[in-house]
């Protein structure tokens, strides 16, 4: 099967524009931020929100015998600790990334019908081949129908008949 260049750049649009929508989903702040702000604070506040997202990690200094606590940056928490905040925040990212995805491809959509795929000086000489071609048709139409009428027939050459008429003053 033939696979056609513009089915080929429809498919690769449409994994470019998932491939986006996922990053952006798992990479930005921005939805973990509005998921503890409306189903974690009930201040619906983003107080707190840093604390609430660091994980923690104990280790033992073996030279001094004391437990050192180490804050950072991660999504890694003890199992079952916020698992409604978790599957929360990924329903926010699923709907995210469908969203983002929809409305991505409508406005490609509607973006490739306003531009359209045929150049113009293409789109005037289609019209001028068009307009050729009836007056082509009209003309021998009409010669055929006074042919008729004269009660001559000539066959017909497939030339217009204008051209039959100065073909003589060559």
């Amino acid at each position: 099967a033939v696979v056609s260049t513009q089915s080929t750049g429809e498919v690769l649009t449409r994994i470019a524009i998932l491939v986006n929508a996922v990053l952006i989903a798992f990479t930005f702040d921005y939805l973990p931020m509005i998921v503890y702000r409306d189903y974690q604070n009930p201040n619906k506040t983003f107080d707190g929100y840093i604390n609430f997202m660091l994980a923690t990690h104990t280790f033992n200094d073996t030279t001094t015998g004391q437990n050192t606590t180490c804050r950072y940056w991660s999504y890694i928490n003890p199992a079952n600790e916020n698992s409604d905040f978790w599957m929360q925040l990924m329903l926010a990212r699923m709907i995210f990334i469908f969203s983002f995805q929809n409305i991505s491809w409508a406005m490609a959509r509607i973006i490739e019908l306003m531009v359209g795929n045929t150049p113009a000086y293409v789109r005037q000489r289609m019209v001028l081949e068009e307009t050729l071609a009836q007056e082509w048709l009209s003309d021998e139409d009409e010669e055929n129908a006074a042919n008729n009428q004269n009660g001559t027939s000539r066959p017909n050459s497939g030339v217009p008949s204008h051209v039959h008429r100065n073909s003589a003053a060559c």
